[in-house]
């Protein structure tokens, strides 16, 4: 009897607990795996004002970029990019469809140098029509 006694102590006390927590994780992971996303991006900047900035040029013989550009009453794209970005070497594309589509892209360069900027846009094509040199990442 006293074996029996010590067993089921040994089950309620030190085996039962870690398996119960696991039970209770995978319980909320699973639950997350299959809950629908919400699509809706929430900002603090919708229905603001644009700050005032104004970029210089980074790459030769492109404008640089500021936010009265923006004010125009045209709708534009405006990408916030880097030569060593990998997400935007995988975006060029779309970005390259975009602009023969008509839309009107510019671009704020960040903590980047016109050298390797020029390489990448040679090498992932170049869709902008502005491109401001964001160097300290201030309007980034």
């Amino acid at each position: 009897a006293a074996v029996r006694v010590t067993v089921l102590l040994l089950l309620l006390f030190v085996l039962l607990p870690p398996l119960a927590a696991f039970a209770l994780l995978f319980a909320v992971v699973a639950g997350g795996l299959f809950r629908p996303a919400d699509p809706t991006v929430r900002s603090a900047m919708v229905g603001k004002p644009v700050p005032q900035f104004a970029l210089d040029a980074i790459v030769p013989g492109k404008p640089g970029f500021a936010s009265a550009d923006l004010g125009r009453g045209e709708p534009r794209l405006v990408n916030v990019f880097a030569s060593w970005c990998v997400p935007c070497i995988a975006e060029a594309p779309q970005l390259l469809a975009l602009r023969r589509n008509g839309v009107a892209i510019d671009g704020v360069a960040v903590r980047d140098g016109a050298p390797a900027l020029k390489r990448f846009l040679q090498r992932n094509g170049d869709p902008f029509a502005r491109i401001g040199d964001d160097r300290n990442s201030a309007v980034q």
